[in-house]
């Protein structure tokens, strides 16, 4: 009985154990690594973005009408369903002086594709990018 005892309770701690933290990250793929550029959506910006395969990255936006850069390093994790998920702070350059925050970003990378989906400030969502 003591057997049976001591066998169930590991068996259930096993089957919990894996639930614990999952995230849903996956590894990074190795076509995700680089940079990308902005081919479509957001036309008044140009976008490059850059992932490196430590999890670390950065992105740069101008404005083609008025002087203003933006400027961002983050880190991101990379789903299972696809998305890349990134923590960033941004700095924003204008004529009345610089910035810094924190922004949300969110691509969903899928067969060699990138796509912007989600930004705090919404200039990313819909935009296609493209590896040179």
């Amino acid at each position: 009985m003591t057997i049976m005892m001591v066998a169930l309770a590991s068996i259930s701690f096993a089957s919990c154990s894996s639930d614990d933290g999952d995230d849903g990250s996956a590894p990074i793929p190795q076509g995700l690594i680089g940079t990308w550029y902005k081919a479509s959506g957001a036309s008044k910006y140009t976008i490059s973005v850059t992932f490196n395969a430590d999890g670390s990255g950065y992105g740069r936006a101008t404005h083609n009408r008025i002087l203003s850069i933006t400027s961002w390093v983050f880190t991101y994790k990379y789903k299972s369903n696809g998305d890349v998920v990134c923590d960033a702070t941004e700095t924003w350059v204008s004529e009345d002086g610089d910035d810094t925050f924190k922004r949300d970003m969110t691509f969903h990378y899928n067969n060699g594709k990138l796509t912007g989906i989600d930004s705090s400030n919404g200039n990313l969502t819909g935009c296609t990018f493209e590896k040179n």
